[in-house]
C-alpha cells in the first residue's frame, strides 16, 4: 500500500519523503530515509535533519503496521505492547514532530490508516491488532479537534483485506475470494484502491473534512 501511495503522490507531482528501516525494492519510492518510527530519538532526528534543509513537510501519512494473529491467551504482554507500539506509537511520534511547524505554517494534511476491521464483522483472533486500529481512529478523531482551528486536518482511511505481497503470502488464496463475494464490489481490494482515498484527503478537494474515518472496502463495511 505505502508503494502505491508513494507513486500516485510521485505522479501528482509531489515530493515524498519514505521513511522505513529497510529500503523499498521498488526504485520510485521519492526520497528513502532509514528511520524506525518506533523510536522517540530516530523521529526527532529526521525531522531536525528535514528542518536544516529547510524542506516543508505539508502532508503526513502513517502507513505502519504488523497483523498477528492468534488467541489472546497465546499472547505475551510483550506482542501486545509491539503491536501497539508500531501500530499506534509510531502515529504519535511522527505527528508529534511534524504537527508543530504544519501549526505554525496554518495548514496541513494527516491521513492516518487503520482498518475496516474497527467496524465490524467477525474477524477471530486478531483482538490486539484491531484495538491498536481502534486506538488510531480514536487520535485521529481527537487530533483533528486539536488542529482544526490551525488549518490543519486529520483523517484516516480505513481498508479491507488489502491484496499486497505480505498478505498473499502470509494468507490462504481463499481468503481473498470469501471476502470479495461478500463485499458490495465483488473483486478482491487492490493497493491502489487504497491510495486513490489517501491523495484525495491529502488535496485541496478535501479541505473541510477532518475528524473521519474513510472505509475503503468495496463496501463490506457500510457506516
Amino acid at each position: 500500500m505505502g508503494q502505491a501511495i508513494v507513486e500516485s503522490l510521485l505522479g501528482q507531482g509531489a515530493s515524498v519523503i519514505n521513511l522505513d528501516l529497510q529500503s523499498p525494492e521498488d526504485d520510485r519510492c521519492g526520497r528513502f530515509i532509514s528511520c524506525d518510527v518506533t523510536s522517540e530519538e530516530a523521529v526527532a532526528t529526521v525531522a531536525d535533519l528535514l528542518a536544516h534543509e529547510g524542506v516543508t513537510v505539508d502532508s503526513l501519512v502513517n502507513n505502519v503496521g504488523i497483523y498477528p494473529m492468534g488467541p489472546i491467551e497465546e499472547l505475551s504482554l510483550d506482542g501486545w505492547r509491539r503491536i501497539f507500539q508500531l501500530n499506534v506509537e509510531s502515529v504519535f511520534l511522527l505527528t508529534k514532530a511534524f504537527v508543530p511547524d504544519m501549526r505554525s505554517r496554518e495548514w496541513g494534511r494527516i491521513v492516518n490508516v487503520a482498518s475496516n476491521a474497527f467496524h465490524g464483522g467477525v474477524l477471530k483472533n486478531y483482538a490486539c491488532y484491531i484495538a491498536s486500529k481502534g486506538a488510531v481512529i480514536g487520535y485521529t478523531r481527537a487530533l483533528a479537534s486539536d488542529l482544526g482551528s490551525y488549518g490543519v486536518t486529520v483523517n484516516a482511511v480505513a481498508p479491507g483485506l488489502v491484496k499486497t505481497k505480505n498478505m498473499e503470502a502470509s494468507r490462504p488464496a481463499e481468503w481473498f475470494e470469501e471476502v470479495a463475494a461478500e463485499q458490495a464490489i465483488p473483486r478482491s481490494q487492490m493497493p491502489s484502491d487504497v491510495c486513490s482515498a489517501v491523495t484525495f484527503l491529502l488535496s485541496g478537494q478535501a479541505d473541510f473534512i477532518t475528524g473521519q474515518t474513510l472505509v475503503v472496502d468495496g463496501g463490506l463495511i457500510r457506516l
